[in-house]
C-alpha cells in the first residue's frame, strides 16, 4: 500500500510538471497521501481479498439486474475508453462506473479502493515508463543528469501516459462494475446464452475457481508459516517463500483433485450446469445502459471541437 502511494505521488508530479506550479503540485499530492493513509489506516482490512468479490458480488444491489445487458454494457464502456483516445471520456466513464458500483451496488468504499491498489500499481508502472525519456542531450520541461545521458520528461510524453493511464482506469472500473455486482455464474450463463462454445465456458469456470483455490491454499500457508515466525529474517523469509512455492503446486493437486472426485460423486456428467434465478429488466436499467455510453460519445464529441 505504502508503495502504491509513493509511486502514484511520484507519477503525478511528474504528469503535472510544468503545467501547474511545483508547490501547488506539493500540495495536492500531500492531500491525497495523508487522505489515502487515514483510509488506510481505518479500514483497510479486509480477510480473503480477491477471494472475497463473488462475496460483494452476491450482496451487490445491482445483482438481479440483467446479466446479459450488464456484461455488453460494461464491455461497450470499456471499448469506448480505451478507443477515445482523450482524458475526459476516460475519466467521465471511470466515475460513471465507480459511482454504480459504490452508491447503487453499495459496495464498501475502502473494499473498492483495495481492489482498485493491485491493477494501480501496473498501471502507474507504465506511465511512469512513458513519462521518463532517456535522451542524450537536456531536453524537455524535466531534466535530469544520470551520468553520460539525461532523464528526460516532455510535454508530449506527459500527454500520452495521463490518455493511456486514464484509460486503462476506465476500463478496470469497467471490469469491477461487472465483477462486483454479477455473480461468476450469472455471467458464464450469459456467455452461453451469447453462444460462446460451451467446453470455453467450462475450462473458463473450472480455471477460475482453481485460481481462487490456489489463494486460499497459499493464503493458509502464509499464515500458518507466519505464526511460526517463518518470516522473522530476511533469509527466514526467503526459505520459507522457496518451502511454500513447493509445497504449494502439491497440495493444490490434491484439493483439485478431490475437487473433481466430489463433482462426480453429484452425477458430473461434463457439463456444468447452473441454477440461475430470476433477473429483472426494467427502464430504470435501459436508461442506465444507454445513457452512459451516449453521455461518453457526447463528450467525445465535444472535446474535438
Amino acid at each position: 500500500m505504502i508503495f502504491s502511494l509513493l509511486l502514484a505521488a511520484l507519477v503525478l508530479f511528474l504528469l503535472l510538471y510544468g503545467l501547474w506550479e511545483t508547490a501547488l503540485i506539493g500540495l495536492i499530492i500531500v492531500c491525497l497521501l495523508f487522505g489515502a493513509l487515514l483510509l488506510h489506516r481505518g479500514h483497510f482490512h479486509h480477510h480473503g481479498g480477491y477471494i472475497s468479490i463473488d462475496l460483494y458480488a452476491q450482496k451487490s444491489r445491482l445483482c438481479h439486474w440483467h446479466s446479459g445487458a450488464k456484461l455488453i454494457f460494461c464491455l461497450v464502456c470499456a471499448f469506448i475508453s480505451v478507443w477515445a483516445k482523450n482524458i475526459y471520456v476516460p475519466v467521465f466513464i471511470f466515475c460513471a462506473m465507480s459511482f454504480l458500483t459504490l452508491a447503487l451496488g453499495k459496495t464498501p468504499v475502502s473494499y473498492y479502493l483495495s481492489l482498485l491498489t493491485v491493477p494501480a500499481v501496473f498501471i502507474l508502472l507504465s506511465a511512469l515508463a512513458i513519462i521518463i525519456e532517456i535522451s542524450p542531450i537536456p531536453e524537455g520541461v524535466l531534466c535530469l543528469p544520470a551520468g553520460s545521458f539525461y532523464l528526460c520528461v516532455t510535454k508530449a510524453n506527459q500527454e500520452k501516459a495521463a490518455g493511456i493511464m486514464l484509460s486503462a482506469f476506465g476500463a478496470v472500473s469497467c471490469l469491477y462494475m461487472l465483477s462486483l455486482s454479477t455473480p461468476i455464474y450469472r455471467i458464464f450463463e450469459a456467455l452461453r446464452k451469447m453462444r460462446l462454445p460451451f467446453v470455453v465456458i467450462e475450462l473458463m469456470y473450472l480455471i477460475y475457481r482453481y485460481l481462487f483455490i490456489l489463494l486460499e491454499t497459499h493464503q493458509n500457508m502464509v499464515y500458518s508459516a507466519a505464526s511460526r515466525l517463518g518470516y522473522r529474517s530476511p533469509v527466514t523469509s526467503l526459505k520459507t517463500m522457496l518451502n511454500t512455492s513447493f509445497n504449494l503446486f502439491f497440495t493444490s493437486l490434491r484439493r483439485a483433485s478431490g475437487m473433481y472426485d466430489a463433482m462426480e460423486a453429484r452425477c458430473y456428467d461434463g457439463e456444468i450446469r447452473f441454477l440461475m434465478e430470476d433477473e429483472s429488466f426494467d427502464m430504470a436499467q435501459v436508461f442506465v445502459f444507454l445513457s452512459v455510453p451516449a453521455a461518453a460519445v457526447l463528450i467525445w464529441i465535444m472535446s474535438r471541437r
